[in-house]
């Protein structure tokens, strides 16, 4: 007898005192509407079959995928169980039983070779294209069994499935951890992948009847959380930092739900693994962009019903969770039936009755080396998203230290456009055509107090420390190949330095320090994009060809230069532009020291992702928009660049008239006239680590606004 057949069910998603709660959210105004529409969508149907996806795998990529939730597919079983839960019939209990005899027929195709298949005996060699679940690939099939298990679960005992066909169904979901679990991704413990495959193994051993074999996997398997609750930083991120940050804690939840769930284990408390889920909670809160929906950077409008954060809710009633979930039952929209949030959000869903909005504007995360900067919390506030620390934005290393995002009103006005993982598709400065290699960014100087007139980021592109976290410096650990091979950005060429200042929560002030590592002149390029449309530009003179030297992202990737065509245009005015969309204005406002403000700018035109586009009830998509690059050209040794951003909602005036410099020192101090609608701004800079003169007097390190 195996472990499933003694404990009590359902345990996947839920417990059976879970039951009263499910019935009363299947009364409430938002869930009832969802509810009733499934019932008569259902209603229709005498059967399920399985659907594979066609075409495109959108965020997986993987088209040899047979059975899968991800792409919007096979949602409609996952309704039938939803309803199957609350309304405890026969109909949608026979509709899922219908689903997985079909599951059952599939997995009849492949079992006589699955364990050929799943050792890698076809070529000799194990990869995870000959993986042969029922994904047929070692990335997604761990999810698909904690899909098809939450099936089996919420029917299982009422005799839909004939005991012959429990006995099938059993015996496939135990041969995941015998064949295929803690595999290639066991040796590095540290990521989404392998908290996927941990949590899988430990579901799949409940089916196991040898119960040595089971307690092995299973007892691995909790012993592993140790490793993956380190993964979660002191200061609440996940190392995996871009939108794999909250695949991987969403992950990790997975593994401690059902363990909780089976055996008690309780990985919701604090333990000698780091901070914990909680701190998890608070870091979601903070990474939060306002906006009349909110969301997350690289995610754009896709914070929707994750359940694990309506898990975290009910686990620590943090009052700002709750206002959060509360924001996003405010638009028209349901769970995405795939498998991140499986639908799921129902059976832990829990009506936040404490509710408060965050009192904080400003977030800033030491260790992952996050800031972010906000006029408040309001539909069209601005905000400033800036990476700095160690790993990226991005999946992997991220050659991004030092880029930023600026949104306002909703629009990414200043853009990560997501095109690629490379510097000059970011918002940052490469220097000779060379990109970034790939290192840990440092902070300089960090002063985001709520009361203050001025907040300050600073900091340098290298010359970081990974957190100093067992984990982090595992030979075993991706980190190690995805940003941890140099000290800086352009080892022996440049060293950059970006300061981002928010005056009066109204404009912002980026200022790039570029200083020569060999004492040579260089050609530092600034790349600014933007969904919306650039402004103050002459009829284009020239075409432009620019060439950048990628740099790998991993060690076996061998990349080739890379060619950019571009439009010269003539600036109106030098060192003025404005990029101008439907819902939002930037002007930008620049001053140089060494060097000249750029007289023209380079442009093109190209496309990116700019919102989600899926339909409601899943189905992956993110609408590509009209994106515009820009970039400005200068040579020089040592420079620095003041660039001032006015961003406003389109139709508003303008706010920033003018900027200039009254006195400097070097490329570290500086003393900045700022004329406003309201009046005059002194900015007093100084960032070297000794007082300076400036305008004839002596200025102690630091920032001040006059």
């Amino acid at each position: 007898m195996s472990l499933w057949q003694e404990i009590a069910h359902p345990c996947v998603w839920m417990t059976p005192e879970d039951f009263p709660r499910l019935q009363a959210n299947a009364q409430l105004p938002f869930w009832k509407e969802k509810l009733d529409r499934y019932r008569q969508e259902l209603a229709a149907l005498d059967y399920l079959s399985m659907q594979g996806p066609s075409g495109n795998m959108g965020m997986t990529g993987f088209n040899s995928v047979k059975l899968d939730f991800h792409p919007g597919v096979n949602k409609t079983a996952l309704k039938a169980a939803m309803c199957h839960v609350v309304d405890q019939d026969d109909h949608t209990g026979k509709l899922v039983a219908t689903f997985l005899e079909d599951v059952l027929s599939y997995y009849r195709t492949k079992s006589p070779i699955w364990r050929d298949l799943m050792g890698g005996l076809k070529k000799g060699t194990w990869t995870g294209e000959f993986w042969g679940g029922l994904a047929e690939n070692h990335i997604i099939d761990p999810m698909i069994w904690f899909s098809t298990a939450h099936l089996y679960d919420v029917i299982y005992g009422k005799n839909y499935l004939s005991a012959d066909q429990c006995v099938e169904f059993e015996t496939m979901m135990s041969l995941f951890h015998q064949l295929c679990c803690l595999h290639e991704e066991f040796t590095k413990m540290d990521n989404n992948r392998s908290a996927w495959l941990n949590g899988g193994s430990y579901l799949s051993a409940l089916f196991d009847e040898n119960p040595i074999r089971a307690k092995v996997t299973m007892d691995k398997c909790v012993a592993n959380m140790h490793r993956l609750m380190s993964t979660i930083m002191d200061d609440g991120c996940h190392y995996e930092i871009g939108p794999y940050c909250e695949a991987a804690v969403k992950a990790i939840q997975y593994n401690a739900r059902i363990m909780r769930n089976v055996q008690g284990h309780d990985f919701f408390k604090a333990g000698d693994y780091g901070p914990g889920f909680e701190k998890a909670s608070w870091g979601w809160i903070n990474r939060l962009i306002p906006g009349s929906s909110l969301r997350l950077l690289t995610m754009r409008d896709r914070v929707n019903h994750w359940d694990a954060t309506c898990y975290f809710y009910r686990e620590y009633k943090i009052p700002e969770v709750g206002w959060a979930i509360n924001r996003m039952h405010e638009r028209p929209w349901v769970p995405m039936f795939r498998h991140w949030p499986q639908g799921s959000e129902f059976y832990v869903y829990e009506q936040p009755d404490n509710a408060k909005a965050p009192t904080f504007l400003d977030s800033h995360f030491d260790q992952a080396g996050i800031a972010i900067l906000r006029s408040s919390w309001e539909a069209d506030a601005c905000s400033m998203f800036f990476r700095y620390g160690f790993q990226g934005s991005s999946h992997g290393g991220g050659q991004d230290k030092l880029n930023f995002e600026l949104t306002c009103n909703d629009e990414p006005i200043l853009c990560d456009p997501l095109i690629s993982e490379r510097s000059h598709d970011r918002n940052l400065v490469t220097v000779d055509g060379h990109t970034q290699q790939q290192c840990n960014g440092k902070a300089l100087h960090v002063d985001v107090e709520n009361g203050k007139r001025l907040q300050v980021v600073s900091a340098l592109g290298g010359l970081g420390e990974i957190p100093n976290r067992p984990v982090f410096h595992d030979p075993r650990s991706e980190v190690g190949y995805w940003c941890t091979r140099y000290d800086e950005c352009f080892p022996g060429l440049a060293r950059h330095r970006r300061t981002l200042l928010f005056v009066d929560r109204r404009y912002w002030i980026i200022r790039d320090t570029l200083v020569s590592l060999d004492d040579q002149l260089h050609e530092y390029q600034w790349m600014f994009h933007s969904f919306g449309n650039a402004v103050g530009v002459g009829k284009m003179t020239e075409r432009v060809e620019h060439t950048y030297d990628i740099k790998r992202l991993f060690w076996s990737e061998r990349p080739q230069p890379e060619r950019r065509l571009t439009n010269r245009h003539p600036l109106d005015q030098a060192g003025r532009l404005q990029f101008a969309s439907d819902k939002a204005t930037a002007d930008l406002l620049m001053v140089g020291v060494n060097m000249d403000v750029p007289a023209s700018v380079d442009l093109w035109q190209t496309a990116a992702k700019h919102h989600y586009s899926g339909t409601p009830e899943g189905g992956d998509g993110i609408a590509a928009a009209p994106l515009t690059g820009s970039c400005f050209k200068v040579t020089g040794k040592d420079v620095a660049l003041v660039t001032v951003i006015d961003a406003r909602p389109t139709g508003k005036d303008a706010h920033v008239k003018s900027v200039q410099t009254l006195a400097s020192n070097g490329v570290d101090g500086h003393l900045l006239q700022i004329q406003t609608a309201t009046g005059t701004d002194i900015i007093q800079i100084n960032e070297s680590d000794q007082a300076l003169e400036l305008d004839g007097k002596n200025i102690d390190p630091g920032f001040e606004l006059q």
